[in-house]
């Protein structure tokens, strides 16, 4: 429960467009190949953001660690 309550708390952090996409995704993919996942997660994670101020700033903050 300790791990999974932690998992939740990693997940609330990110915002809801953030976690709604990544929903999609997973359900998108399920059974296909790993070049088709990938493919599609990229799709999904960046074309259909719409506000790309949210992607930068992650970014940023990814590549600052």
């Amino acid at each position: 429960m300790t791990t999974a309550e932690a998992y939740a708390n990693m997940m609330l952090k990110n915002s809801q467009q953030a976690i709604r996409s990544a929903k999609e995704t997973i359900l998108e993919v399920i059974g296909r190949s790993l070049d088709d996942a990938l493919r599609l997660e990229t799709i999904n994670g960046y074309s259909s953001v719409g506000d790309f101020s949210e992607v930068k700033e992650r970014l940023a903050k990814f590549y600052n660690q």
